[in-house]
């Protein structure tokens, strides 16, 4: 009996870790926090690509923390690049995907765009050539959507809450923010 109730005590605190903390927005459930996830949702690691000019040369799912500080991990999440987010293993944890553009403005949109303050940090960026900007005054999301050109749409927030939207280049990493399936 013992060895029953402390298997179900070891699943409910694996339950309770792997719980995502969300919040609801116009019928919309978010993510409350950055992703922070190493490994696509199959398990297979994705690379940590810390070196400037591996970056640039990417072509698969690669992520970082902002200025290859780990020290940013919790609080921040982790900064990705569009391969990650489209790689079909899968980013965003079970029961969860990258916003759509669509799901995107309708967070920005809804309450006249109050609520997309509350969501992630401000996780900055890293550009296409491997620098790090923007600490502490933006955070960049990806959404899983391309524009007509073929570029990945992208929403920005700095530190007063404006909100853009705006195509970006593949090669830059981002944090991100799941939607509930």
């Amino acid at each position: 009996m013992k060895k029953l109730f402390a298997f179900f005590i070891v699943l409910l605190f694996i339950s309770m870790a792997q719980a995502q903390s969300s919040s609801t927005f116009c019928n919309q459930v978010w993510m409350d926090k950055n992703l922070n996830a190493d490994t696509y949702r199959n398990g297979d690691k994705i690379p940590n690509v810390e070196d400037p000019k591996e970056w640039v040369a990417l072509t698969t799912g690669a992520w970082c923390w902002y200025n290859n500080d780990s020290s940013r991990n919790g609080k921040y999440g982790k900064l990705y690049n569009w391969y990650a987010i489209k790689d079909p293993r899968g980013l965003a944890p079970q029961g969860w995907h990258i916003p759509s553009d669509a799901e995107w403005t309708t967070l920005t949109t809804c309450n006249e765009g109050k609520s997309a303050g509350v969501l992630g940090l401000g996780g900055s960026y890293r550009d296409i050539n491997g620098n790090f900007l923007r600490i502490n005054n933006y955070t960049f999301w990806w959404s899983s959507t391309e524009n007509d050109m073929g570029s990945p749409l992208i929403y920005s927030m700095n530190i007063t809450q404006n909100r853009s939207r705006g195509a970006t280049d593949k090669g830059n990493g981002f944090s991100v923010l799941c939607l509930k399936d």
